[in-house]
């Protein structure tokens, strides 16, 4: 059995041999331009988040910084200076959960006990 008409058309600028009209140097150069500006944007992200400082890291230099699990998620406490060692005095005088977890935290920011003036 033989075809009596042609398939159906393509999209003539997808196909080239279908007699479309083709891109005009000037929409080619916008075309290039944009590309080349989207390329430059996703490496300079991307070169951006590996080398950037994340203040949210490690517990360090007066910094505590502890994950807890909360009623809708995690939950970031992130203290610094005076409010990260009344955070630490806390966490050294009481019992509960957070403050077992906060301690070693307070420790690697270099609020220990002995630095805080508690006994132990």
């Amino acid at each position: 059995m033989t075809m009596t008409s042609p398939p159906s058309g393509v999209y003539s600028k997808s196909n080239p041999n279908a007699g479309g009209e083709k891109m005009s140097p000037r929409g080619k150069r916008i075309l290039i331009i944009v590309s080349a500006l989207i390329t430059a944007a996703v490496i300079g992200g991307s070169i951006w988040g590996v080398v950037a400082e994340d203040k949210y890291g490690n517990s360090a230099n007066g910094c505590v910084n502890l994950n807890l699990a909360g009623s809708t998620g995690g939950e970031l406490i992130h203290k610094c200076g005076a409010d990260a060692k009344a955070f630490c005095e806390v966490a050294y005088t009481t019992n509960d959960r957070t403050a077992q977890l906060a301690r070693p935290q307070c420790e690697a920011a270099g609020l220990t006990r002995a630095a805080l003036g508690i006994p132990s």
